[in-house]
């Protein structure tokens, strides 16, 4: 994409020949102080060696075999997922989606389309079906495939799009659930869907991988500069910040996917029919929260604790999961509203 080679030209250019590319990752081997990596290249095994071996290697990784060897679990999201942009929206369609998040469903898909930038210069597409094939590699899709799939759900939205409108970087890819622990070696890490995966939802999880790296790099510059403490822990504290991130998208993600998914769709068309003004502050209420920017002075000897689901390092919210909040909220409003009808009733009944 654009981003991704406007972020490889400003990383040469500040490091020149750091980036080696046609390399697949085979094996990693661990050192007594050291870890090399082995890779296959234009045909032959070329190995590289270093102190700690960052995997950033997608769902799936080559590296969380050898790190994470506890829990290395990766399933099927049972999503197919086209994502595409419309670089330059017609006045047309910004009227539909400009300053708005929008939602399109239909029998097996739902299609959530927002912009990406705040001049209105791209607009993100991503048309999510159920079962829609099985699992296969990111690949490169056409405009009739993804036409079919609109078409065949009666998803007019996507439909008038893919006529009216130029969109570009079409791809197709399925989702998956990553769950692995731990997330470290003493050399070596996994960062971003390497580490956790678990459907989409507005990016957030794109957003924690960079989070992931951001806060990796601080712990690493900061903690190391500062602190007499060994790499092995330095990469536990920075796990113990992290994971309690993933857990919370986790379960909000879930949430988000519950409105959509065909066992509860039938009903969740129905609330938003009868009730949009409340399915409308719990749909907000799931997005509603961000991660925080890791800070020297943010850790307070997390890893005298146990890692548990927790609001820490997320700004935005109290409760980590919103229905648990939706339903607290709408318990104490039923409560206040048969006390106020009771209240008088009882009165009169003890008055005659």
């Amino acid at each position: 994409s654009a981003l991704l080679k406007c972020i490889l030209e400003r990383v040469l250019k500040k490091h020149p020949g750091c980036i080696y590319t046609g390399h697949r990752c085979i094996r990693i081997k661990f050192g007594s102080s050291a870890v090399a990596a082995d890779f296959e290249c234009n045909g032959s095994i070329v190995s590289h060696s270093c102190d700690l071996l960052v995997g950033a290697d997608g769902v799936n990784s080559i590296v969380r075999k050898y790190v994470s060897c506890n829990i290395d679990s990766k399933s099927y999201g049972h999503m197919t997922a086209y994502r595409f942009m419309i670089p330059s929206p017609s006045p047309e369609l910004l009227k539909q989606t400009e300053q708005t998040w929008n939602m399109s469903i239909s029998s097996s898909i739902h299609s959530p389309a927002y912009h990406v930038s705040s001049e209105n210069s791209g607009l993100n597409v991503v048309v999510l079906e159920y079962d829609g094939g099985a699992p296969s590699q990111p690949r490169s899709a056409n405009i009739d495939e993804l036409e079919d799939v609109a078409k065949r759900s009666k998803l007019d939205f996507i439909i008038n799009m893919l006529k009216t409108e130029k969109i570009e970087d079409l791809m197709c890819y399925s989702t998956y659930h990553v769950d692995a622990e731990p997330w470290h070696q003493p050399l070596a890490v996994i960062i971003g869907d390497a580490a956790h995966a678990y459907g989409p939802l507005t990016a957030k999880m794109a957003n924690l991988a960079v989070n992931d790296a951001y806060t990796l790099g601080e712990i690493l510059n900061h903690r190391s500069k500062t602190e007499i403490k060994s790499q092995d822990e330095l990469l536990h504290e920075w796990e113990a910040v992290q994971r309690p991130k993933f857990e919370v998208t986790k379960l909000r993600t879930l949430r988000h996917l519950q409105l959509y998914s065909p066992t509860w769709r039938g009903f969740s068309i129905f609330l938003w029919r009868v009730f949009p003004g409340i399915m409308s502050n719990y749909f907000g209420s799931i997005f509603a929260y961000d991660y925080s920017i890791y800070s020297k002075n943010e850790l307070r000897n997390p890893t005298e604790k146990p890692i548990v689901l927790s609001c820490h390092g997320i700004v935005g919210m109290t409760d980590a999961d919103p229905l648990t909040a939706f339903l607290r909220q709408w318990v104490l409003l039923t409560i206040i509203f048969v006390s106020s009808i009771m209240f008088p009733i009882i009165c009169l009944m003890m008055i005659f």
